[in-house]
């Protein structure tokens, strides 16, 4: 989360923040600390005090710990849904949106590192982690959705079953390579990791592009 949400608040005369400054300072502290601390190891009132508020106000705007929680990936996939549906409406054809579509994850990931971080560690917690794979794979229907209507804007045709999976499979090995390079490689430039992705996964994608079929004039 940008500091932004934080410079924002401390603009504002206490007890004169508006909700939705609250809410995004709240927003980024959580995940902030969420990412440090680990979802078992942050508690609300850590929360409370670094945002420096009344505990009623935290939990008026945030609900419980889970709830936040959920709050911040509900976040992050509607930030990469319309950064990707953007990138992928100015695609001039279907090989540049999917490379577009990989690029972007890369970049969502290099500017929200702390999501990342406990996406790929999780939360102890069976029924919140269940809820998180849920947004996730919701993010992964919208994607799959999207390249689905760039493929038929192309006049073509093909499995969209096949589209959903190779999204889920490319969206999954995306997230792991930007992890690996977090922990083990952060020297690494992120649109280098990109493209050698874009080199691994593009004999699929141009497979699918030649053996979908062209839709013939109505």
């Amino acid at each position: 989360m940008s500091p932004d949400s934080l410079r924002d608040a401390a603009s504002y005369p206490k007890g004169k923040v508006p909700r939705a400054v609250r809410e995004k300072q709240i927003l980024a502290i959580a995940t902030t600390l969420f990412a440090e601390k680990g979802y078992a190891g942050t508690s609300m009132e850590d929360i409370v005090r670094a945002a420096g508020v009344s505990r009623p106000i935290v939990y008026d705007i945030a609900g419980s710990k889970a709830d936040l929680y959920r709050h911040v990936f509900e976040h992050a996939a509607a930030e990469l849904d319309a950064r990707i549906r953007l990138a992928v409406s100015e695609s001039s054809d279907l090989i540049t949106a999917l490379r577009t579509a990989i690029a972007v994850m890369f970049e969502h990931a290099d500017t929200d590192p702390e999501v990342l971080s406990f996406v790929m560690t999780g939360t102890g917690d069976p029924e919140l982690d269940r809820t998180v794979a849920t947004i996730r794979d919701r993010t992964r229907r919208e994607i799959a959705e999207v390249l689905t209507a760039a493929v038929h804007a192309a006049g073509l045709h093909t499995d969209e079953r096949r589209i959903e999976a190779l999204v889920h499979a490319v969206h999954g090995a995306c997230e792991y390579a930007a992890h690996w390079r977090t922990i083990h490689a952060p020297e690494l430039a992120m649109p280098t990791l990109a493209g050698w992705m874009t080199a691994f996964i593009e004999p699929g994608i141009q497979a699918l592009v030649e053996e979908s079929r062209t839709i013939p004039p109505s």
